[in-house]
């Protein structure tokens, strides 16, 4: 198999991406299967062509949660950010927290 250029990797890793094709239309697209598609796509993310990014502010209790369900193999772990707030407020979240488990 001949070396895939960047050129090419960044417009499938743009398709997948960007445009939200699945990698069976991107392979259809392209003339080739949609597992090189996938090895393109696994490859872009550990070269830094790609880096997926989470804007939210509950992005480091959400890491910490899946941390601990991994370690503990625990089906949901909760983690409440209780930076600035009062012992009130720390109830009001757990209590809304408690609902979704």
């Amino acid at each position: 198999m001949e070396k895939i250029g960047e050129n090419e990797i960044v417009k499938i890793a743009t398709m997948y991406y960007e445009e939200g094709m699945t990698q069976s239309e991107i392979a259809r697209k392209r003339g080739v299967s949609r597992s090189l598609i996938s090895k393109i796509i696994v490859e872009a993310k550990r070269d830094g062509i790609v880096e997926i990014v989470i804007n939210s502010s509950s992005v480091y209790t959400a890491k910490l949660e899946r941390e601990l369900e991994e370690k503990y193999q625990l089906k949901n772990a909760i983690v409440i950010d209780t930076f600035n707030l009062n012992k009130d407020e720390i109830k009001k979240l757990l209590a809304n927290k408690q609902d979704y488990t």
